[in-house]
Formats: C-alpha cells, sequence, structure tokens
C-alpha cells in the first residue's frame, strides 16, 4: 500500500512532525504552535526545488494541516497559557481528561467551553472519579475552573480532544499530563519578546 502524502506524528514534550512523503519534508513544531514554532527538515531523500516550488509545497503542508489536524496545530497562545498557569497540577490534568474522555467538540461548543468543562468535571467528581484526588484538590480544581473564560475553556477542551484522538493509544497518560504544565514554558522566545514589547507600549500610555 503506498503512503500518503502527509503524515502527522507526535513525539515527546508535545513535539508533533508532519511530512510530506512525496517532497521529503518535514516540519517538527510544538502543539498548538504550528505557525510560531516551525523547524523545516529536510530528509535524505529531499528532491532540491527552486524557492517559489518550496514555497508552494509549504503551504500545501499548511493547507492539510488546517483542514485535516486544525485543532493540533492552532491555538489561541494567550489564553492557553493563561489557563494552563491556572491548571499548574497535573492530577487537574488528568482528572478532566479522564472527565471528558467521551465528549464531543464542535466549534458552537466555544462559545459556552466554561461552563460545559466545569458541569463535565463537577459530574465526573461526584458519579465516577477514578483519578486520586483529595478534597482540597477537588475543590481548587472546582475552583479554577469555574473562573476560566470561554476563550481559556476552550484551549483546554482542544488539548484534552488532541489527547483522546491522538495520543491515548500510545498508553502514558501520566506523562501527558506532567508535560502540559509546562507548555507556556516552551514558547518561542519572540513570542514572549513581542508581549514584552506590547506591555511597554501600553505602560508608556
Amino acid at each position: 500500500m503506498a503512503k500518503e502524502r502527509f503524515e502527522l506524528t507526535s513525539g515527546k514534550d508535545l513535539m508533533w512532525t508532519v511530512t510530506d512523503n512525496e517532497s521529503g519534508i518535514a516540519i517538527e513544531f510544538r502543539e498548538g504552535l504550528f505557525n510560531e514554532s516551525q523547524e523545516v527538515e529536510v530528509l535524505v531523500d529531499f528532491i532540491p526545488f527552486d524557492a517559489p516550488e518550496m514555497a508552494r509545497i509549504m503551504r500545501e503542508i499548511g493547507d492539510w494541516m488546517a483542514e485535516k489536524h486544525v485543532e493540533v496545530a492552532l491555538s489561541d497562545w494567550r489564553s492557553r497559557r493563561s489557563a494552563i498557569w491556572k491548571l499548574s497540577n497535573e492530577k487537574f490534568w488528568l482528572a478532566m481528561a479522564a472527565a471528558t474522555n467521551s465528549l464531543l467538540l464542535s466549534d458552537k461548543d466555544a462559545e459556552n467551553a466554561a461552563w460545559m468543562l466545569y458541569a463535565e468535571v463537577c459530574d465526573w467528581l461526584e458519579m465516577e472519579k477514578t483519578v486520586d484526588l483529595t478534597r482540597a484538590e477537588e475543590e481548587n480544581l472546582k475552583g479554577v475552573l469555574s473562573e476560566l473564560t470561554d476563550a481559556e475553556a476552550w484551549e483546554v477542551c482542544k488539548i484534552l480532544h488532541v489527547f483522546w484522538n491522538y495520543k491515548a493509544d500510545q498508553g502514558d497518560m501520566f506523562q501527558w499530563a506532567m508535560d502540559v504544565p509546562w507548555w507556556p514554558a516552551w514558547l518561542p522566545a519572540d513570542l514572549k519578546e513581542s508581549e514584552t514589547a506590547d506591555d511597554d507600549i501600553i505602560d508608556e500610555k
């Protein structure tokens, strides 16, 4: 059976690689940061292209990611970062993942994501709790979830969705839960610098 032209694989530290098996071009990126963290790799059997052809290939890879795997590729990184900062306990991510393993998402859910996530987790805590949370941790988790904005909660939902649809069969749920709180620390330096520059402009005003 012939290989599909494009192939997406996950790696360590929430890194992903999308490979164009026809051209021999691979792009490595951090989950949710396809446009901001790309590193292009040329495979051994790469066929040389001129600049316009290379640009076309890169565009086609990006189009495929946006069409087939947008939840892996793109995020509102500021909302994602702030949500993860608030949910910095890996046990929270284990609990949220367990609570949402059968949750189906559609774009319209983004408008009520905070309520939906809070309700799912509270129901799970009452009925099915399988993660060893102390009473204090349960209350802290519910408290944090109650304060998330819809934008923050939607980013959390997307992270959980990606886990169940792409990574659950890899078997190491605990490692994933350990990795997620590190995501803000792995933001590209230019994003952090641009935000510092934005803060300076606001201070000057």
